[in-house]
C-alpha cells in the first residue's frame, strides 16, 4: 500500500529565515520550537488546530537582532521549563533564559515570555541542546549545552532532590564554572571539536541511551552511558566514525538483537549520519566486539545532491520498523526502507557498494550512483535534459540493505531546500505528524487516515488470528 500524507498546515514564517536547528523537539511539553535568524516560534496544537506563534522577546523587537540558536531547559514536572535564546546585537552575543507564558498561547498576537536571566557570550553558538545530569552529591543539572567553536558551555539550574521533588525550588539560572561542568560532564570537558548536530536516544527501559556528536570537520563521536535519576551518565563507551566533510545531522535508532541465550535479547548502536557535502550513511551495530558485525552503507542516490541538509529516522509506514528519510537541497525528500529490496514493485535495485577502512574509521564512499532518484520509470531533469537509467546501471544485481523507496510508494512534495525534519505527535491522536521546514516555511502532514485505519485493521486481525490459535 502507498504511504500517503496529507499536508495539513503550511507556515510562512513569521520572520527570517530558517537553518539546520529550525525544528526542535521538546519531549516534556506539548509544542515544538521553531527557531530562525530572526525569532523564536512556538508550533503547537489546541482548539483551534495547528498554531504558530512568535515569542515576543524585549531584545528581539527592534530587529537589530540576530538569532543565532535555541533550546529548552526542561526541567521537572514540578517546575516550569525555560527557553534560552542566543542572538547577537552586532559584535555582542547573548543568551538570554526565557519563561514563556503558556495562556496566551490561543490568541493572535504571540507568546510572552519573561526573562530569567541574561549572560554575555564569548563566542557565538554553532549548536544548543537540553541536557541532565547527575552530579556526585546527587543535585541534578537542568540546562542547555551551549556549542561553541572549539569549547562548551552549560547553563541551567542545580535541583537538589529536595528541589526536585517541591514546587518551591530556590535554584536559580546560572553558568556551569569549570569545576562544575568537568562534575557533572567529565567526558565532555576536553572535547574540542565543533558540534554541529546533536542526537540522543534513551531505550524503552530507561536504563540505558545513547548520544550522537557531528563536527565540523567530519568526525562523529557516539557515546553509550546508563540511566541515572533519568538522566544519561557515564562511564561512556565511545566511538568515533570520520567523514569527509561536516556533518550536518545525527539519528541513532538502536535495535534489539537476539543473543545465543533464549529469550534474552541486547541493544545494538546505528546510526544515520549526513553531510554537506551531500552524502548520508548508515552505521549499523557500532559496538560490536566482531569487525563482520559493523557496518556502514552510503544510501544510494544520497551523493546525487550538492547538500543533505536533515535526516531522521520515522516509521512512516507504521510496521514498527523505522524508516530513513533525507531533506536536500533540491527541493528533494528520499526515503529509505530495510529490506524493500525484497519487492522489487518498492524499492530500486542499488549500483554500487560502500567500502570504509575499518582500521582508520575512514569515510565510507559510493564507487558510483545511480544518478537517476526514481525508478526505470521516472526520470529527473538535468540541466535541461531528461536522463534514463542505463542498461548497465539497470543489470546490476547487488543490492543494498537500504533501499530507496520508488516515487510510487512516497507521495509527499515540497517546495524549497528542505532545511530541518521532525517526526513526533503533536496534535496527541496516537501518530506522529511529519513536520518539514523548507526555504519557503513550515509544513505539517498527516498521515493519511484510510492508510491508518487498514494498519490497525490488519494488527487487530493478527492480534484476533494469534488469539484464536493459542485457544
Amino acid at each position: 500500500m502507498t504511504m500517503r500524507f496529507h499536508q495539513r498546515r503550511f507556515f510562512a514564517y513569521l520572520s527570517g529565515a530558517p537553518n539546520l536547528h529550525t525544528l526542535s523537539f521538546v519531549s516534556s511539553q506539548s509544542y515544538t520550537l521553531v527557531t530562525t535568524d530572526r525569532c523564536v516560534s512556538l508550533l503547537s496544537y489546541g482548539d483551534a488546530g495547528y498554531s504558530l506563534y512568535k515569542m515576543e522577546v524585549d531584545a528581539l523587537r527592534t530587529g537589530k537582532a540576530d538569532v543565532v540558536a535555541s533550546a529548552v531547559i526542561e526541567r521537572p514536572a514540578t517546575h516550569q521549563s525555560r527557553i534560552a535564546v542566543a542572538y547577537a546585537v552586532g559584535d555582542a552575543l547573548f543568551l538570554q533564559i526565557l519563561a514563556p507564558h503558556h495562556e496566551p498561547l490561543g490568541k493572535e498576537d504571540g507568546a510572552e515570555a519573561s526573562g530569567c536571566g541574561k549572560f554575555e557570550l564569548e563566542a557565538a553558538p554553532t549548536c544548543m541542546f537540553s541536557v541532565r545530569a547527575v552530579g556526585s552529591n546527587g543535585g541534578v543539572f537542568y540546562g542547555v549545552m551551549v556549542c561553541c567553536t572549539d569549547s562548551m558551555m552549560a547553563f541551567g539550574y542545580i535541583e537538589s532532590r529536595k528541589d526536585i521533588s517541591t514546587t518551591d525550588s530556590t535554584a536559580v539560572c546560572a553558568r556551569l564554572d569549570n569545576d562544575q561542568f568537568a562534575a557533572f560532564f567529565p567526558e565532555l570537558a576536553t572535547f574540542t571539536h565543533t558540534i554541529l548536530a546533536v542526537n540522543i536516544f534513551t531505550s524503552p527501559e530507561k536504563d540505558q541511551g545513547w548520544i550522537a556528536f557531528g563536527c565540523a570537520d567530519g568526525l562523529v563521536c557516539v557515546l553509550h552511558g546508563s540511566m541515572q535519576q533519568g538522566c544519561l551518565g557515564g562511564p561512556f563507551k565511545m566511538k568515533d566514525l570520520q567523514l569527509n566533510g561536516p556533518v550536518t545531522s545525527v539519528a541513532l535508532f538502536p535495535k534489539q538483537k537476539k543473543t545465543t541465550k533464549e529469550s534474552t535479547s541486547i541493544w545494538c548502536c546505528n546510526l544515520l549520519v549526513t553531510c554537506a557535502i551531500g552524502q548520508a550513511v548508515v552505521y549499523e551495530d557500532l559496538y560490536s566486539t566482531s569487525n563482520e558485525d559493523q557496518t556502514s552503507e552510503v544510501l544510494v542516490d544520497s551523493d546525487t545532491f550538492d547538500s543533505i541538509f536533515a535526516g531522521i529516522t520515522a516509521d512512516i509506514d507504521l510496521d514498527g520498523e523505522v524508516e530513513l528519510l533525507l531533506g536536500t537541497d533540491s527541493q528533494v525528500m528520499l526515503a529509505y526502507k530495510e529490506g524493500a529490496g525484497d519487492d522489487s514493485s518498492h524499492a530500486e535495485d542499488a549500483t554500487t557498494n560502500s567500502h570504509v577502512d575499518e582500521s582508520s574509521s575512514a569515510s565510507p564512499t559510493s564507487l558510483d550512483s545511480s544518478h537517476n532518484i526514481w525508478n526505470e520509470l521516472e526520470t529527473i531533469s538535468v540541466a535541461g535534459e531528461e536522463v534514463h537509467p542505463s542498461a548497465t546501471e539497470s543489470s546490476l544485481a547487488r543490492r543494498r540493505k537500504w533501499q530507496r523507496l520508488a516515487r510510487s510508494q512516497w507521495d509527499l512534495e515540497t517546495f524549497g531546500a528542505i532545511y530541518s525534519l521532525l517526526w513526533r505527535d503533536i496534535n496527541h491522536d496516537g501518530v506522529p505528524e511529519l513536520l518539514i521546514a523548507s526555504s519557503t516555511g513550515i509544513y505539517v502532514y498527516e498521515a493519511d487516515p484510510v492508510f491508518v485505519i487498514d494498519k490497525l485493521e490488519h494488527v487487530l486481525a493478527a492480534l484476533h488470528t494469534s488469539s484464536t490459535t493459542a485457544q
